[in-house]
């Protein structure tokens, strides 16, 4: 559940964009190639960052999935900076307010306490516990 505000200023951000060449994977990485794929899709901004720093470097990106170590050249993977203006600010709330309003929550307690005599049933009365 994610929520957002709009910002008072647009501010200027620079990102990183990934951009995986599956079929070269697929072919060299056989069934490793699934698990590769998934994990540099869910890549954070300051992995990204990493990663395209030592790809700059040493021309391949060595990954470490599922124990085991693989390195990708840049046939199968790039890094892409680009600057992006962002107009809202997107975050995740540290508490939810359900619907709940009073309204709710007293009739809740008056029909939970709402008893009748059982030998007249026209007289009725609320029983609050103490």
């Amino acid at each position: 559940m994610v929520a957002s505000r709009p910002l008072k200023e647009p501010v200027k951000v620079k990102l990183i964009r990934t951009i995986i060449e599956k079929q070269p994977i697929g072919k060299t990485l056989k069934k490793d190639s699934q698990p590769i794929i998934k994990m540099l899709e869910n890549l954070t901004e300051e992995q990204k960052g990493e990663y395209a720093s030592q790809m700059e470097k040493d021309k391949s990106v060595t990954l470490k999935v599922n124990d085991k170590e693989f390195k990708l050249d840049e046939k199968m993977l790039r890094f892409e900076k680009y600057e992006q203006t962002q107009h809202e600010e997107k975050y995740t709330p540290h508490v939810i307010e359900p619907s709940f309003g009073l309204g709710r929550i007293m009739y809740c307690i008056f029909e939970h306490c709402f008893k009748m005599r059982e030998q007249d049933q026209q007289r009725t009365y609320f029983d609050f516990p103490i």
